[in-house]
């Protein structure tokens, strides 16, 4: 006989950990330390950038698998995972209905469910590297949000931080990542493919970080460009820590997709849970990159969207990225 332990039927579970959830909930007025983008030292500080796994127990006889589907008929099954008597299990989708059962030979367990947390952002667990997080599940002005399952942004996989086999399999296998977006440019001429393998097409393309993300307008047709076409998906794209020229990206990909100010704000600072430092609103780089921005319109999407025109996107290449990222009304 099985006996299902927990998650109880119908629980509630956080993706994030309380220090997470601390973060998001206690005041973020603080005074970053100076720091270089271009030379990032990691800190001593503990990696507080992983999300809360599912934890899952049963008793069975023997091995067993468990199965996790989004349907009650088990036909969209989404994990399976072979283990004795539990298993820890990361990167459900926020904001989602489970079910649940455990096979072990010719038996069946019942069936239970449970609802994940609708709370921003979905953090990612990838072995081997850090700052890894879904730009999907943040709230839209409207009451929509971005979809999940899309776009990721994290830090680089090959030289500071090592992606692991495990990480790899990650990616591929449950993420289904194909694209590799490469924001560095120190890796110009020595990184021509990606490390998550031959079949991820890997692009390499260089911007700044806070006001020097302006400087260059080049960039910007090229990766809105790789944002348009739905084929591309889902992509994760990155910097050396995921924070610097990553952050100045995936706040304006936000902007343009209508979270608020405030969210956009949250998901910069979120880097300070990594080993890369403390971020902050009000440091002197994010405040150089939003007052920049400031002279382009009354809001942030405004803003983005007048500076994606001066640097060549078309409105028509805008839209069909929200209309690709952002679920329908």
């Amino acid at each position: 006989m099985i006996t299902l332990i927990q998650p109880t039927d119908g629980a509630s579970v956080s993706l994030q950990t309380a220090a997470q959830i601390a973060f998001a909930q206690n005041s973020r007025d603080y005074a970053a330390p100076d720091f270089d983008w271009r030379n990032l030292i990691q800190t001593d500080a503990p990696d507080c950038s992983f999300p809360a796994p599912v934890i899952f127990a049963w008793q069975a006889m023997g091995e067993a698998v468990l199965q996790i589907a989004r349907t009650e008929q088990f036909d969209s099954i989404v994990r399976a995972v072979t283990a004795a008597d539990g298993a820890d299990v990361y990167n459900l989708e926020i904001g989602c209905t489970y079910f649940w059962r455990v096979i072990c030979g010719d038996e069946i367990s019942e069936v239970r469910s449970f609802q994940t947390e609708d709370r921003a952002p979905r953090w990612i667990n990838i072995d081997g590297i850090t700052n890894v997080r879904d730009i999907g599940g943040w709230k839209t002005a409207d009451g929509r949000r971005i979809r999940q399952g899309l776009l990721y942004r994290g830090s680089e996989m090959d030289i500071h931080k090592e992606i692991t086999e495990d990480g790899i399999r990650e990616m591929h296998d449950y993420l289904g990542m194909k694209t590799d977006l490469d924001l560095r440019g120190e890796v110009v001429g020595k990184r021509f493919d990606s490390p998550l393998g031959s079949d991820v097409a890997f692009h390499l393309v260089p911007i700044g970080a806070y006001d020097e993300y302006f400087k260059e307008t080049a960039p910007y047709p090229v990766i809105f460009g790789l944002l348009a076409d739905r084929d591309n998906y889902p992509i994760y794209f990155h910097c050396w820590g995921g924070a610097d020229r990553t952050g100045s990206l995936a706040c304006m990909i936000e902007a343009l997709c209508g979270v608020s100010e405030a969210d956009q704000d949250m998901d910069y600072e979120l880097t300070s849970l990594s080993v890369w430092g403390k971020r902050s609103r009000s440091g002197e780089g994010w405040m150089m990159f939003t007052d920049e921005l400031k002279m382009l319109g009354e809001t942030r999407r405004d803003q983005a969207r007048a500076f994606l025109r001066r640097a060549g996107v078309s409105d028509e290449t805008m839209d069909r990225i929200v209309e690709i990222l952002t679920e329908k009304e």
